[in-house]
């Protein structure tokens, strides 16, 4: 027949002697569908312990590639603070060397301000233009030290809850005679109110100042200068997180950033500026980013720079 048997057949015996045959027969189908159940079930299973693997390893490359990256910042920390550390040591022994011609300098200028001008009105006004550009060269070479020991140095920052919107007019203040002078005009768009900001105002200040005063030099002829500040939440998975920030945006109307400066405007002596010494801006990204925030510079396509910063909300 058809049907799917399984047959056993065994001697029967009677008296040590074999007198017939015991067969039994039994049907397989069932157990087939057994078989082939289990077969399935087996599949399955092969199936899900292969998918857990997969998925396993992939959690394990996951975790050792975090921990590796992780490793590998931790360790570019450390370097990057030890070079730190050897230029602080190397700068100050610099600018002590500096400082000091530079002071004598400025005390020898004062004293002939004041003890040796000329009795003549013409020659006084000529000696008093030559003794102001030594001055003013002086202040710049004290400037350019001070920058450097502060790009050199570890910045310890001390931090407290500050309002931004004070900070931010205080400084519009300060430059207004300079603006005033090359016919910029300055626009405030502070929408910040009373949000309090964890900063070391000192070098928030500085940091800020440092692009204001950009910006100014950026636009000799005159222009407009807009200093914007709101909060604002970015998207999730940039450098904020998508937690809420305090985002100042400051915007010319100057002759813009070629798109082959805009990668290394934040570099260490990089400028394209007569007379930039390339650490205003340099100073200005490390104390942005010391503060766990971002800044970054972008260039309209009909001129004019936009600096975007960025700081995380109390």
């Amino acid at each position: 027949t058809d049907c799917e048997a399984v047959e056993i057949v065994a001697p029967f015996t009677l008296a040590y002697k074999q007198v017939g045959l015991i067969r039994l027969g039994l049907s397989t189908a069932g157990l087939a569908d057994v078989t082939r159940q289990a077969q399935r079930g087996i599949l399955w299973y092969s199936l899900g312990l292969l998918a857990v693997g997969v998925v396993g390893a992939g959690v394990i490359f996951w975790a050792q590639a975090r921990h590796l990256a992780e490793r590998r910042r931790l360790e570019a920390a450390v370097a990057h603070e030890q070079r730190l550390s050897a230029m602080g040591n190397l700068a100050a022994g610099v600018a002590h060397e500096i400082k000091n011609p530079l002071n004598a300098i400025s005390m020898g200028l004062q004293r002939l301000r004041m003890e040796f001008a000329p009795a003549d009105p013409e020659a006084r006004k000529e000696y008093t233009r030559f003794t102001r550009i030594v001055e003013s060269q002086v202040s710049r070479l004290n400037t350019i030290v001070n920058q450097f020991l502060a790009l050199a140095r570890p910045i310890r920052l001390a931090l407290a809850d500050e309002p931004l919107v004070p900070l931010l007019k205080e400084l519009l203040t300060l430059l207004s005679p300079q603006a005033v002078a090359q016919g910029v005009t300055l626009v405030e768009e502070l929408r910040l109110g009373d949000t309090r900001v964890p900063v070391d105002r000192q070098q928030v200040t500085q940091a800020i100042m440092n692009v204001l005063l950009n910006a100014i030099q950026a636009m000799p002829g005159g222009g407009t200068l807009r200093v914007r500040a709101d909060a604002v939440t970015p998207p999730a998975g940039g450098a904020a997180s998508g937690n809420p920030v305090a985002r100042i945006t400051i915007t010319d109307t100057g002759p813009g950033i070629p798109p082959e400066d805009l990668e290394r405007i934040f570099e260490p002596y990089f400028t394209t500026k007569p007379g930039g010494t390339g650490l205003g801006l340099a100073l200005t990204h490390r104390i942005i980013l010391e503060h766990r925030g971002s800044i970054r510079a972008e260039s309209g396509p009909d001129g004019g720079a936009c600096f975007v910063i960025e700081l995380p909300l109390a």
